[in-house]
């Protein structure tokens, strides 16, 4: 007969636990004195996404006119990483792979690795693939690309979706694969199927970009039934490879297009994680369906473009639901976002062992702490208010994000108090903030937010945009844009100048600011570098760096934000418009011209645009601008109250003060507003007549 064996003691039992206990203390006190790695050849930079990996052993090097050439003197293909600071899977991959020391003997030994900041560096984000990197599953927050040492791309390494890890021995037999790769494209054998597919990918979409096809005009229905198709009322928000994000291109498109679905899903937006209650502003994408991990992001440029929509919202329809999330939504930028050398690119949460963000979190624990209830137990009369209110059940969900639920306007006044408290609890804190001094980032943010004022018909806010646009100065130089406030000042992407232009005409537009119009024609004269007769390009054409490397294309898809190519269509269009009959010896630069390039860029790659379909929503928005002629202008004395007060009330059109440049031949007119359509120009009128004259909705049924 076996021993039974005899159960430890009680005595015993409780040693072992209090010694595991007292382990546990003396590892998690001692963590945070474990000294890091010594600081690489990157401790220096500048760019925070290229600072991540000043600690790790793997050798980075920054992007360099040399890279190529000491790639192809080694003889190693190229590992280029490019992201931006706030990708939450960019810093999981630098945590949890590059910095596990085999990972990085690998990549030593193998390849020659590269790093790129996405706001350093904005064209690199839509380098490779810029027209079907939706396709193939991948966020342009962060990418790994294998390429060769002459810049060909032979493979994707990272296709991220919402729920993907990458693990030290996974990214052990990847880098096997993609060096075996590599080795038989040495010898021109070239026959695996992703890497030839990859190339093909690639070699497609630069062949389309290169070489568009004319085409007699854009498929409205067509794109009104793919946006729809994407847009799920139930969350808010477009689905897309594992994310919920929301759209404000393809909503606005909705709403200029008079597509009631665009309302329901802002109604929808309003009540999922995608806003923020408590601290204002919206977080870009979070994981689909349920928002688990809360470590969602906060984009400055496209918070900027949703509080402009907001605002159109909140005129179209005349929702005060709307003005509340716009006003919210900009205090947000001014508050959280802004500093002296320009707004942050964004913010992100950090995050505990659980993946819960310690700042959009709010367990049953924090609620009781902030609204406590009687002798502690529960929460106070004021908690459960807020908790119905913010739609939270912290005692299933201690992952509780405040959502909007249909209650939370019903008392908006106590509501702003309770959140006002809670935003007190939790500050937020500046090395959150990512990315300040960016002319691309700063003269997007300025831009909308001037819109926004307007629109919203906020004095007040309107005069609180002054500095940032004076801040505008800051990034001019002689000949051009510094990208970065502590760069030198060549000009490196077209996405600066467009920017620039952008905030410079919408301060025009509501103030009549001529210096202000003068410097939109200018920037947009200096864009004469990034042409070619197929589009503009993001880099300059002539780029020694951007060459090799196939990253000067034309940037058709924007969904969040205007791509290049949307933006000088809107912005050309808009100028020739107010300028019609430059004297070039006073004006900058030539209206038609820019016009004419614009209608040319829309034409030849409208079949582009309807193949990436949803994703080039500011690509049909400025189609809609263009294709459909009725504008007004105020004149005489009060041009500029004339011109705002109108803007307020049809903010889906353009209407602009006629002052110095500014149709000169309306000013010799009566005072009054003028509308024009199709040319025609009638008035004076009352800004009441002018409301009824001007349509809102842009029609969809004519061709370019």
């Amino acid at each position: 007969m076996s021993q039974v064996p005899r159960k430890p003691s009680y005595i015993v039992v409780s040693l072992t636990v209090t010694c595991l206990a007292a382990l546990a203390a003396i590892v998690v006190s001692v963590a945070g004195q474990v000294p890091q790695p010594a600081a690489n050849s990157l401790k220096n930079a500048r760019p925070d996404f290229v600072r991540e990996g000043a600690h790790q052993t793997v050798r980075w090097h920054q992007l360099s006119p040399n890279t190529l050439a000491e790639a192809r003197r080694k003889d190693l293909p190229i590992l280029l990483v490019v992201g931006l600071p706030w990708s939450r899977f960019g810093r999981d991959t630098d945590r949890r792979v590059f910095a596990e020391g085999n990972v990085a003997a690998v990549l030593n030994r193998y390849f020659y690795c590269v790093r790129v900041d996405g706001l350093e560096n904005p064209l690199w984000l839509r380098s490779y693939l810029p027209l079907s990197r939706a396709s193939l599953g991948f966020m342009p927050s962060f990418q790994m690309w294998a390429l060769t040492p002459s810049g060909q791309v032979f493979d994707l390494l990272a296709k991220v979706r919402g729920d993907q890890k990458l693990d030290p021995p996974e990214m052990i037999d990847l880098l096997a694969v993609v060096r075996k790769r590599y080795a038989s494209l040495s010898i021109f054998v070239a026959d695996d199927n992703q890497s030839t597919e990859i190339q093909a990918v690639q070699t497609q979409d630069l062949s389309s970009l290169g070489e568009p096809q004319i085409s007699a005009g854009l498929d409205f229905s067509r794109f009104d039934e793919e946006v729809i198709g994407r847009i799920d009322p139930k969350f808010g928000g477009l689905v897309d490879q594992g994310f919920q994000m929301v759209a404000p291109m393809a909503w606005r498109y909705l709403l200029l297009g008079g597509q009631s679905r665009s309302v329901s899903s802002l109604d929808s937006s309003m009540s999922s994680g995608l806003f923020d209650p408590i601290n204002g502003g919206v977080f870009a994408y979070g994981d689909f369906p349920y928002f688990g991990p809360l470590t969602m992001n906060k984009v400055s440029v496209v918070n900027a473009e949703m509080a402009y929509l907001f605002a159109l919202a909140a005129v179209v329809t005349g929702s005060p639901r709307y003005r509340w999330m716009a006003e919210r939504t900009f205090d947000f930028l001014l508050t959280e976002m802004s500093s002296p050398l320009g707004f942050y690119g964004g913010s992100f949460t950090s995050e505990d062992r659980r993946r819960r963000s310690p700042r959009y979190s709010y367990g049953a624990k924090a609620l009781s702490e902030i609204f406590p209830g009687t002798f502690g137990i529960g929460l106070s009369e004021e908690g459960r208010f807020v908790r119905q209110a913010l739609d939270m059940n912290p005692d299933r969900n201690p992952q509780a994000v405040a959502r909007f639920s249909d209650k939370s306007f019903e008392d908006i006044a106590r509501l702003e108090k309770a959140m006002a408290k809670m935003a007190a609890q939790r500050p937020v804190q500046p090395d959150s903030r990512v990315g300040q001094g960016y002319a691309d980032v700063h003269g997007h943010v300025t831009a909308r937010l001037i819109d926004t004022a307007r629109v919203l018909g906020d004095a007040v806010r309107l005069e609180e945009t002054l500095p940032f646009v004076n801040q505008l100065d800051i990034f001019l130089t002689p000949t051009g844009v510094r990208h970065g406030y502590t760069d030198g000042s060549a000009i490196t992407y077209a996405g600066d100048l467009l920017a620039m232009a952008d905030a410079s005409l919408s301060d025009y537009l509501a103030s009549g600011n001529i210096p202000s119009l003068l410097r939109a024609g200018q920037l947009m004269k200096w864009l004469d570098p990034f042409q070619t007769k197929d589009g503009i390009l993001m880099g300059r054409a002539d780029d020694p760096l951007s060459q090799p490397w196939g990253s000067n294309t034309v940037e058709l898809i924007d969904n969040q934000q205007e791509s290049c190519t949307a933006r000088y269509v809107r912005l050309a269009m808009t100028l020739v418009r107010l300028v019609p009959q430059p004297d070039e010896r006073e004006f900058p630069c030539s209206t038609h011209t820019l016009a004419d390039r614009a209608v040319t860029m829309l034409s030849a790659h409208s079949a582009n645009a309807q193949r990436i379909g949803y994703r080039a929503a500011g690509f049909f928005c400025s189609a809609l601008f263009t294709s459909d002629d009725a504008h007004a202008f105020g004149v005489g004395p009060k041009a500029v109250e004339l011109a705002n007060d109108l803007a307020r009330r049809v903010p889906t059109r353009l209407v602009a003060p006629a002052v110095g440049f500014v149709r000169e031949d309306l000013q010799k007119r009566k005072p009054g507003i003028y509308v024009v359509r199709l040319g025609v120009v009638s008035g004076p009128f009352s800004v009441e007549e002018a409301t009824a004259a001007l349509p809102t909705v842009y029609r969809t049924d004519r061709s370019l």
